[in-house]
């Protein structure tokens, strides 16, 4: 299970060491070497990186393998993800990685899908594209991808604005990047949540309508023109 350890006791260090990668949501079992051999000059020889194809994306996964000896003789290695990618927008998302040249290689996350609950978004690069969707199906976008950005400061808060497919209106999202806790803390946890949130505390219910950006520019028109009237209008107001 996730975040648990199993002990070796009968490996040949000179020999290779395979493993099999099951259990992770759309990715069929597949099996990797862990240790090629040992080397009389170098030691034993870790493979650092793990490749895994998505089965419905087609997209790659990189996972890292990290071998440590924290008591001389005893070697630890952990397997790990570096960035969970978690969906709190109440938006469909759209992922990809901006290396993928395959365009339909896209992750997708609905946050209203309660099935998605304790499933993070798996990622191993440390850059990210995004964009909002109104279905699972990779070409049901609502908008353009946005600009690649970083995913490696901890700590690190930023607004993201994506334009919608027509430019009339903007997604502003917000993502925040911190450190996953206890055994996963080698791992980035990356959450999406709405720049904005109105919460409504009044006694009565209240009607809300977001405008984009042409209704906007009609208004702030309309209010240039209110206080600006023309000149005819101007001497219809002049007393006869």
């Amino acid at each position: 299970a996730s975040g648990d350890s199993v002990s070796l006791y009968n490996t040949d260090p000179s020999r290779n060491l395979t493993i099999a990668l099951s259990g992770l949501p759309g990715f069929q079992e597949t099996q990797h070497t862990l240790i090629s051999g040992e080397d009389p000059q170098k030691g034993t020889r870790y493979v650092r990186k793990l490749q895994i194809r998505d089965t419905t994306s087609k997209r790659t996964l990189t996972l890292s393998v990290d071998p440590t000896e924290p008591v001389e003789g005893s070697r630890i290695i952990s397997l790990f993800c570096p960035y969970w990618l978690v969906n709190n927008s109440q938006l469909v998302l759209h992922y990809r990685a901006p290396t993928e040249k395959n365009e339909d290689a896209v992750g997708v996350v609905n946050s209203n899908d309660k099935t998605n609950i304790g499933f993070p978004y798996l990622h191993s690069e440390d850059k990210l594209l995004l964009r909002v969707g109104h279905g699972t199906g990779h070409n049901d976008a609502l908008s353009g991808w946005s600009k690649a950005f970083p995913l490696t400061t901890v700590g690190a808060t930023g607004a993201l604005e994506i334009p919608e497919i027509n430019k009339r209106c903007l997604y502003g999202l917000k993502a925040h990047i911190a450190l996953a806790s206890g055994k996963f803390q080698r791992t980035k946890v990356v959450t999406f949540t709405p720049r904005f949130v109105l919460v409504n505390h009044m006694t009565v219910p209240l009607r809300v309508k977001q405008i984009n950006r042409d209704a906007s520019n009609k208004q702030k028109e309309e209010a240039q023109h209110n206080d600006n009237p023309s000149s005819a209008e101007k001497k219809e107001k002049k007393p006869a």
